[in-house]
């Protein structure tokens, strides 16, 4: 499987290339004069629609229904903002880990705040802006007074960005699920406040262990879904693979 990113991008040389190798399953190597024959499944993105792009002429029309087999739209973030607590947390869990830092958590009018701006960027402006956060923050809960000045520097991006909301949506319905994601976050931040207290009353040190609190985590989402793994793992972030390896690592059952 071949992923390409931003295929809406390539130039028309390089689609004409890649149509060559779609239909004939043959590339050359740089350099290289003797053809080889690869059979391979592709995976492609954009941001851009490619109907209007063919349309315009800046996308070959054969290439285009060459890969559009099957097309999945994802909403930007903009338009999809109760996925935004959510898709934080878990990049603040990964980001710590692997920087092997402590985290605190949002606040709740961090996230608020959060919630408000149309993230222009989408997914990646968001990993990135978590980032920065995760390493000024020392450890300690992120409040809204510690980002503001971010969405005030970066307003002016997302202002003319439409926001469509699908009206047959009863309001009552989109109310409980932000509430229900809003009590999962709410009992994750309590878990981990109770572990950075743990830790202070034991070792007097401000620094959680991550791996405690990957543990802590794993129990309290199992708790919460009654042993089912496979929820457990989805509302954690993880495959089913991984959720296991860690229960294994952790010595959960």
């Amino acid at each position: 499987t071949i992923f390409l990113d931003e295929i809406g991008e390539l130039t028309n040389s390089a689609q004409v290339k890649l149509l060559r190798i779609l239909e004939t399953k043959e590339f050359f190597r740089v350099g290289g004069t003797t053809p080889l024959i690869s059979d391979f499944r592709l995976i492609a993105a954009t941001n851009r629609d490619l109907k209007e792009s063919v349309l315009n002429g800046k996308f070959r029309a054969d290439l285009y229904f060459r890969i559009a087999g099957t097309s999945i739209y994802i909403p930007p973030l903009r338009e999809r903002p109760k996925d935004i607590p959510v898709l934080a947390y878990k990049f603040m869990m990964e980001l710590a880990q692997s920087k092997g830092v402590s985290f605190g958590g949002f606040s709740d009018d961090a996230l608020s705040l959060m919630m408000a701006y149309h993230w222009p960027g989408n997914v990646r402006e968001l990993k990135n802006f978590v980032e920065k956060a995760l390493l000024l923050s020392e450890g300690r809960v992120i409040r809204a007074r510690d980002i503001s000045s971010y969405f005030e520097e970066h307003s002016e991006f997302g202002r003319s960005l439409p926001t469509k909301f699908d009206s047959s949506v009863p309001s009552q319905l989109i109310f409980d699920n932000l509430q229900k994601i809003w009590e999962e976050l709410k009992a994750i931040k309590m878990k981990l406040s109770e572990i950075e207290t743990e830790k202070k009353l034991s070792s007097g040190s401000e620094t959680l262990n991550i791996e405690e609190t990957e543990k802590k985590l794993i129990t309290s989402a199992l708790e919460k879904t009654k042993g089912n793994k496979v929820q457990a793992a989805k509302f954690l972030g993880f495959s089913t693979k991984t959720l296991y390896r860690k229960m294994k690592k952790y010595g959960l059952r």
